[in-house]
């Protein structure tokens, strides 16, 4: 089983993305695991070392956190299927074509244009999924209060 990278110099930004994300995953893991394990009071059968005596939680998270960085690190970089995808990724996301941004603090700008309408759909869904829920409620209470 080899660990070299495949397909290198390619993917950069989608690869490293991919790997935070699935550090970060691997980081909150450990750390419920460890909450876990001290909640339980699992203590590790050895001696003491020096003032801190040493319990499963943190065996096991450090464990864990050395496996989930081999396994992102085998996802995002030496895998072919999943290389092949994140460099493409980041290939198609080169290819399309960005809203205007600049000046960010105009109303006139494509990018202000489409937030105002994703804010308006957002408000509208909010308000019909609120109208539906309270009849659906209502309608409810008149079936089974009667």
């Amino acid at each position: 089983m080899s660990w070299s990278v495949y397909r290198p110099g390619e993917g950069r930004l989608a690869r490293f993305s991919a790997l935070m994300i699935l550090l970060a995953m691997g980081a909150f893991s450990a750390y419920r695991w460890y909450l876990w394990a001290l909640d339980k009071g699992y203590e590790w059968p050895l001696p003491r070392i020096g003032a801190h005596q040493l319990h499963w939680g943190e065996v096991g998270a450090a464990l864990l956190v050395i496996v989930a960085t081999l396994i992102a690190y085998r996802i995002c970089f030496v895998r072919q299927g999943s290389s092949d995808f994140l460099v493409e990724t980041e290939i198609e996301l080169r290819k399309v074509t960005w809203p205007e941004y600049k000046p960010w603090f105009k109303a006139d700008t494509e990018l202000w244009g489409s937030t105002y309408v994703v804010i308006v759909v957002v408000v509208a869904l909010t308000l019909f999924i609120f109208l539906v829920d309270v009849g659906l409620r209502l309608g409810a209470m008149q079936i089974w209060f009667r």
